[in-house]
């Protein structure tokens, strides 16, 4: 919460609106998001993509960043339909793009398509075995689906590839119970597998 309180001292809004600094609003929406106010996370998603806006008065949809960045902001509206069209230019535009293939699996976690969302999460992977986010991204969408072996094993590289970043070094501590052991038959073998 003292992190949230500073960031917001930081960055008062009635400053933003004289001298907006892109991504900020995007970030103080996630801060509002984590605090459950729903109104003021809209507030500052919308203002974000009103700057993001302005930023590409040409509205280039030939850039893969800006389809990424458009898809994001729309699925944290909640504006699904849109944030997939997004979604999908950017991964027609660059199929090799490891974040334009992450945004696919934002959209499809927020719809509750966990086996689309493990496909296009596979997809980031082959491009970037070495990226935590998409690890710690793999072990959610595993545990989601019921496989807790390959969920132990992602956090788990997560955690060794990334020691320091509290969110796999949390989860891999929560998961190793006796219980993930004992239910998980042939673990070593199962959880050996990449895919």
């Amino acid at each position: 919460m003292k992190m949230f309180k500073e960031l917001f001292e930081m960055f008062p809004e009635e400053k933003l609106e004289k001298n907006p600094i892109h991504n900020i609003w995007n970030t103080l929406g996630d801060a509002y998001n984590h605090l459950k106010n729903d109104a003021k996370r809209d507030y500052c998603y919308k203002k974000e993509l009103k700057l993001l806006d302005k930023t590409h008065r040409n509205l280039d949809f030939e850039n893969v960043a800006t389809c990424t960045a458009y898809a994001k902001l729309h699925t944290k509206l909640n504006n699904i339909s849109v944030a997939e069209e997004f979604a999908d230019l950017a991964v027609k535009l660059d199929p090799f793009s490891e974040n334009a293939w992450y945004v696919m699996r934002f959209v499809a976690k927020k719809k509750e398509d966990y086996v689309n969302a493990l496909n296009y999460l596979i997809n980031a992977y082959k491009i970037n075995c070495e990226s935590t986010a998409v690890m710690v991204e793999l072990s959610e969408v595993y545990e989601k689906l019921g496989d807790i072996a390959r969920a132990y094993h992602y956090i788990e590289r997560a955690y060794l590839w990334d020691p320091l970043w509290f969110i796999p070094r949390e989860k891999a501590s929560a998961m190793r119970t006796p219980e993930l052991f004992r239910n998980s038959r042939n673990f070593d073998q199962r959880s050996s597998l990449i895919f």
